[in-house]
Parts: structure tokens; C-alpha cells; sequence
């Protein structure tokens, strides 16, 4: 149970049905990921804010892809309160926790919608100015994500932009979010990682399976892989933008605002001096936790479509 207690001014029927979806365990979490301001909002704004001003955003429609109970869509519509927000996830039952949670507000400019299944998008989605991954590219397993990112993509008006935040790097020496913080795990081959898991890590069911373990973000992402995976599907126009608004330099700039605000900064700050020096020396850009931003360049060539095969689960 990450938090045991906390004040909210959510409706009692509200709170009896993210108790009754999500159990226990995960009330309080729930809660305060959608209303504390130092928590996602917090997380959202540095991600997005770093590289786009409200006014570019205005009245343009924006897709929360893997939304999951609509804390990080209520939290955009009100980051965007001109734009029009689309959720879309899989699990029926965060949907409706979602949907909730829009009436509870009363929001009109924000929808939801089902995905079939992990590799598939939902009919008459549209087309967006920007798309938010927030917290969802590790929850996909290696299959899933060479098929749904050039899907999302295609849904992507040129000169748009795609954020991804609070994904852990693939390669962080203490992994935390899944294990709990098992050191040298993400450099161990699948079965060392599983039985490493499974035997040291508290958080870990010692039944889990590997694909399971994946499931649950044991393995996260980085910038070059979001970017290979877009090549190979032949989008050229994909490419990195470097966060410089709100005062800030770069990618470690942006980790550093957004890890530090209440988690020690001093210990953060010297560890922003060394990702940086890193990159120096070997144009490695490392973070512990992902926050970037790829833009569809203007005037790029577009692949050519074709039929694309969807793998089993």
C-alpha cells in the first residue's frame, strides 16, 4: 500500500467505486495522484510545459493514450482548458472510474474511449495535435509497442508532438518502480532478472511469470527505442525535441525539476552533474526516469501504408 491515508473531496460514490475496482491497497494512491498538485500534475506540467506554451496547445485536440482512470486526462483538461482531451485505454473498468471522475467535475470537453486490445486503436479516433504517454509505455510488453507507437503516430498531425513521462529508463542501475529498488536487475538476462525478481524483491509475487513482470514495467523504455521502433515502420519524420522553456537547458534540467521538488535536491542536483557529464563523453542521454518529447517534423516523407500484422498476446 504506497499510501495508507489521505483527505479528499471526491464524492462518498465515487470513492466506493475506485475502492470497489481497484481495492484497498490502491484507494489512497488513486486519490491523490489526480489531486495532489505535487504528485502527476506536478510530473505533467514539467514534461509538457518544458517543450510547448498554453497558447500553442489552445483549441487543439490532445489524445491521453493509456489513460488509464483519467487522473492525467482531468489534470490535462484543466493544464488545457480550451483543448480537447481524449482518453483511451483498455480496461473498461479504469474507464468507468474515468468517466466518474468527468461528471464528478462536470467537464465537457473530454471523451473516452475503449482500445479492443493492446495493439489496436479505437474506431473514428481522429487525428491530434499532441499525444501523452504518461506512465504507460513500460506497461506495454516489446510486441505490443513495435505495433500500437506507429499506430499512435499515424493519429499525429505534422508539426505535432508526442510526450512520454514517467516511464523508467530501460537501463537504470536500481530498478524501482516494479522491484522496489533491486539493484543491477535491468542489466541481467530475462531468467536471472525473473529469478532475481522473484526471489529479492518484496513487491514481486514469487509466482510471477516473465511476460507478467513485463506487464507490470519491469523492463521501461528509452528515447532511442521510441525513436527505432518509429524508423522501422519507416517514419523519418520523427525526431527528439530538447526541452528549453520554463528556464531550462535539457533533458537533465527537466529530470532534475521534476524528481527534486520534494526528494532530495541536493543529492539530486549532483547527480543531474553526472547524467550530464555522461552525455558529454558518450552522447548518452541518461535519466532514471523518462521525460521527452518527439516532434513530427513538417515536410518529411511519409511511409508508404501497408498491411500490418498484429502479434497474439
Amino acid at each position: 500500500m504506497p499510501v495508507s491515508e489521505c483527505e479528499t473531496s471526491y464524492p462518498l460514490a465515487l470513492i466506493e467505486l475506485i475502492l470497489r475496482l481497484k481495492g484497498v491497497s490502491a484507494l489512497c494512491d488513486e486519490l491523490e495522484r489526480e489531486e495532489q498538485p505535487g504528485y502527476l500534475q506536478h510530473v505533467l506540467w514539467w514534461t509538457i510545459r518544458a517543450h510547448v506554451d498554453v497558447e500553442e496547445v489552445g483549441n487543439g485536440r490532445v489524445l491521453d493514450f493509456g489513460c488509464g482512470s483519467g487522473g492525467s486526462t482531468m489534470i490535462l483538461s484543466r493544464m488545457f482548458p480550451g483543448a480537447e482531451i481524449v482518453g483511451v485505454d483498455m480496461d473498461a473498468e479504469a474507464l468507468e472510474i474515468a468517466e466518474a471522475r468527468r461528471r464528478h467535475y462536470r467537464v465537457e470537453q473530454i471523451s473516452f474511449k475503449l482500445s479492443p486490445r493492446p495493439t489496436e486503436l479505437p474506431p473514428d479516433l481522429g487525428e491530434f495535435d499532441f499525444i501523452v504517454f504518461s506512465a504507460v509505455l513500460e506497461h506495454l510488453l516489446p510486441e505490443e509497442r513495435g505495433v500500437v507507437i506507429p499506430l499512435v503516430w499515424d493519429r499525429l498531425r505534422e508539426g505535432g508532438l508526442v510526450f512520454v513521462g514517467e516511464t523508467p529508463h530501460r537501463f537504470t542501475p536500481v530498478e524501482v518502480h516494479t522491484t522496489g529498488g533491486l539493484p543491477l536487475v535491468n542489466y541481467l538476462p530475462a531468467p536471472l532478472a525473473l529469478r532475481a525478481a522473484r526471489r529479492l524483491s518484496k513487491q514481486v509475487d514469487p509466482e510471477v511469470d516473465w511476460p507478467d513482470l513485463l506487464r507490470m514495467g519491469m523492463r521501461g523504455g528509452t528515447e532511442r527505442q521510441f525513436l527505432r521502433i518509429l524508423h522501422e515502420a519507416g517514419h523519418t519524420d520523427a525526431v527528439i525535441r530538447r526541452p528549453t522553456k520554463q528556464g531550462l537547458r535539457d533533458e537533465f534540467d527537466l529530470w532534475y525539476r521534476i524528481s527534486s521538488a520534494y526528494e532530495l535536491p541536493g543529492f539530486k542536483a549532483r547527480l543531474q552533474s553526472v547524467f550530464r557529464a555522461l552525455h558529454r563523453l558518450t552522447s548518452i542521454s541518461f535519466t532514471p526516469y523518462l521525460a521527452f518529447a518527439v516532434e513530427k517534423r513538417s515536410g518529411a516523407a511519409r511511409p508508404a501504408q501497408r498491411n500490418r500484422m498484429i502479434p497474439g498476446r
